[in-house]
């Protein structure tokens, strides 16, 4: 059963759920420190409806076999810790 996603879009053809994008097969790794699973993610509008064994159709789909797919992280690497350094004068500008 997948997981539905409180406020994800949904997306209509001739009266048939359809989802934006279908990544089927990954391993998914979501952040909460649970154990990785074998899933597909579902997204529409922009937003991941689901998580889990999807059947909707979609209008792309992805095989992610052999592959993690990450839903809903957000790349946070910056070089702010430079700019302290710098502010603070301890490396050269």
């Amino acid at each position: 059963m997948p997981v539905r996603y409180e406020g994800a879009g949904q997306c209509w053809l001739n009266g048939e759920n359809l989802l934006d994008l279908l990544t089927r097969g990954g391993t998914v790794v979501d952040g909460s420190g649970g154990a990785r699973c074998a899933a597909d993610v579902g997204v529409a509008q922009g937003r991941i409806a689901s998580v889990g064994r999807i059947t909707a159709r979609a209008a792309r789909e992805a095989d992610a076999c052999a592959l993690i797919v990450a839903p809903g992280f957000v790349e946070g690497h910056t070089h702010m810790d430079a700019r302290v350094m710098q502010q603070h004068g301890r490396i050269g500008r």
